[in-house]
């Protein structure tokens, strides 16, 4: 199985990994093709598959990640550290507040509100992240 924990906007359910043939998911069509060194995730755009994802098999211990953690939270070059980022996947697609923007994907169609201050962003992290700040 492939389990998307972080990688973004992609497949909300796990993708069997032995199988080559495209798999419905409610975020769209994906596969995996295996390459000399490894899998490659493509997701269906339009009309044709676009690889999303390289990977292996190969084993990590958690502290081989501590390098990016830490890049990816104090970085000024991150873009998690440049402006508010909240983002879930919902059962039709994915929900983000990013920056003073909530944004709705659903079944490929995007729709976006601009957010009006921080009374504004602390009621959307509450009502749909579930997030309350003091």
């Amino acid at each position: 199985w492939l389990a998307d924990v972080g990688f973004g906007a992609s497949f909300l359910e796990p993708l069997r990994l032995n199988q080559r043939a495209s798999q419905a998911d409610p975020a769209g069509n994906f596969r995996i093709i295996e390459q000399r060194d490894g899998f490659e995730m493509q997701e269906w755009v339009s009309d044709h598959f676009e690889s999303q994802h390289f990977f292996t098999l190969t084993a990590h211990t958690l502290p081989a990640f501590e390098a990016m953690c830490h890049y990816h939270q104090t970085s000024p070059n991150s873009h998690f550290t440049q402006k508010l980022v909240c983002s879930k996947a919902i059962p039709t697609g994915r929900l983000t507040l990013s920056g003073k923007r909530l944004i709705r994907t659903q079944q490929g169609a995007r729709e976006e509100q601009v957010v009006e201050g921080a009374d504004e962003i602390n009621h959307l992290l509450d009502v749909h992240f579930g997030i309350k700040l003091a």
